[in-house]
């Protein structure tokens, strides 16, 4: 299969026919770098210039691909979703914490479903540890309990679970050095996710339940968790 013109290489079509029934798009939107698949970083939205992810070595192009189309398998599957109560519009700081939270237990349970068939995104982790790095060396240092707050705790626990070791100890040193604060309620979303574990769906909606109480935005439904297979609310 090819996106924009550009081969997705092994072991890309392995994982497209394993979930082929579960992904509801077809083979020309992923073709087409449809929004589909793509969202708001697709190739109709950026046109006419291309999407920042073509720009990427073979091997994370063709994980990058299967990471957006495993979110859609995700959906299907029922994997439960944040979103806010009244009074809590989509810009506010609660919506971006609870965007944050459900990327800290979904991403994982992410790679753990597509990690049997070997993708490499070297460049993709280098890229993403460099950034948190620069980013929280310069940027201002969050006040205690407020969502910028608990948005670098989140980031902690995140990273803490996708950084190989050498990348994850010069990040691990920043938090350290700069808010020991943030580090701690990070280790206890850390702690929350190896207790519950995050690969089925019923691991991932106790794992943002626990994760959302112990930041205690539970209070005047500032996040809400959904699980789609029941309509429940939490």
């Amino acid at each position: 299969m090819e996106v924009l013109g550009r081969e997705l290489v092994a072991p890309f079509n392995q994982f497209w026919d394993f979930f082929a029934d579960e992904i509801p798009v077809d083979a020309a939107q992923v073709s087409s770098g449809h929004s589909a698949v793509f969202g708001d970083q697709s190739a109709d939205l950026a046109a006419p210039h291309l999407p920042l992810w073509m720009s990427l070595p073979d091997n994370d192009l063709a994980y990058h691909v299967a990471h957006e189309l495993t979110h859609l398998v995700m959906a299907e599957r029922n994997y439960p979703r944040t979103a806010r109560g009244v009074g809590f519009p989509e810009d506010s700081a609660e919506a971006r914490v609870g965007a944050d939270l459900e990327e800290m237990v979904l991403h994982p349970a992410l790679e753990k479903l597509i990690e049997p068939f070997g993708f490499e995104n070297t460049f993709i982790l280098e890229r993403m540890a460099l950034g948190a790095f620069n980013g929280l060396r310069s940027a201002p240092l969050p006040e205690r309990g407020t969502p910028w707050f608990f948005t670098w705790a989140i980031r902690f626990c995140e990273l803490q679970i996708e950084l190989p070791p050498r990348l994850w100890a010069p990040v691990e040193s920043i938090y350290q050095e700069r808010t020991s604060a943030a580090r701690d309620l990070g280790i206890e979303l850390f702690d929350i996710m190896q207790d519950v574990d995050w690969v089925t769906r019923e691991q991932a909606l106790e794992a943002l339940i626990r994760s959302r109480d112990t930041l205690g935005m539970r209070i005047d439904d500032r996040i809400l968790i959904l699980d789609p297979a029941t309509g429940d609310t939490f």
